[in-house]
């Protein structure tokens, strides 16, 4: 069963719904790892930004952003990995001009080996050499 990285623009569109049709690609993302199409992988570093950018970028209390922290981690078919190769991440942080959370996200060893798909709408991802998807090119 193919795997995908799940960034944290995907989960806060589900929390946020600023965008009905990304949101609903978001959705049939979900649907399919809870149908057993795919399975999704996130990382700790993702949780933390999603928690930060939902308590400052956004104002959520801290019970909504636990609630939605919640909603994530209890996802079918999600697995939560924290493999960063940080003589990886920092030169590609110096040098490509991206965040350092996406630095480590391009770090795993399997996305950066091309095993995993990143699903993301961030398109710094391009510049890092990995393979970056949006939900849209996912799902049917």
């Amino acid at each position: 069963m193919k795997k995908v990285f799940v960034n944290t623009n995907v989960f806060l569109e589900t929390l946020i719904k600023r965008d009905k049709k990304e949101y609903l690609q978001c959705v049939r993302l979900f649907e399919n790892a809870r149908d057993k199409k795919i399975k999704l992988v996130t990382a700790t570093v993702v949780m933390a930004e999603v928690a930060w950018t939902l308590k400052s970028f956004y104002g959520f209390s801290r019970q909504k952003v636990v609630n939605g922290l919640e909603s994530i981690y209890e996802l079918p078919g999600l697995s939560v990995v924290d493999e960063y190769d940080l003589s990886v991440a920092i030169p590609m942080y110096k040098n490509h001009g991206v965040k350092f959370i996406d630095a480590l996200v391009a770090s795993i060893k399997p996305v950066r080996e091309k095993e995993w798909v990143v699903v993301s709408y961030d398109k710094d991802f391009d510049k890092l050499g990995v393979v970056r998807k949006e939900p849209k090119e996912l799902v049917k």
